[in-house]
């Protein structure tokens, strides 16, 4: 029985409802000048619920509890680098004096890093698995 702090379904959910509400929420501040009083708080839920899964995903992985549902972050990373590039185009196209929140950088850049580790992490645990000797 999984404990909630456990519960890699459920974090996977929370962190992608907070990713939603982040990329909203910057966009509206980017475009309309409008929430950006919450863009620094949606983004630390947003990190805090992906590293929360990242965290519970990898440590199920080490100890051969993890079954890997295809949830791959790359694509995560994929959607975030778009976006940004979408609102660097954007501000670059309207030129109406928007610019980026730092808050969004920051998010991006925790992004990449969480991304990063776990691809370690998994690096490691599958060249740990190819060395290992085949049980029979």
């Amino acid at each position: 029985m999984k404990t909630l702090f456990a519960n890699e379904q459920l974090w996977r959910y929370l962190a992608h409802f907070w990713m939603a509400f982040t990329l909203a929420v910057g966009l509206s501040e980017v475009a309309f000048q409008a929430f950006g009083f919450l863009l620094s708080s949606v983004a630390v839920m947003y990190i805090a619920s992906l590293s929360m899964y990242a965290g519970t995903k990898e440590f199920s992985r080490w100890h051969e509890l993890y079954e890997s549902k295809r949830h791959p972050g790359e694509f995560m990373v994929l959607l975030w680098t778009l976006y940004m590039a979408g609102l660097i185009a954007y501000i670059v196209g309207v030129n109406n004096g928007s610019r980026i929140p730092d808050a969004l950088i920051s998010t991006y850049i925790a992004v990449l890093g969480i991304f990063a580790i776990t691809s370690r992490s998994k690096y490691e645990y599958e060249k740990r698995l190819k060395e290992e000797p085949q049980k029979e």
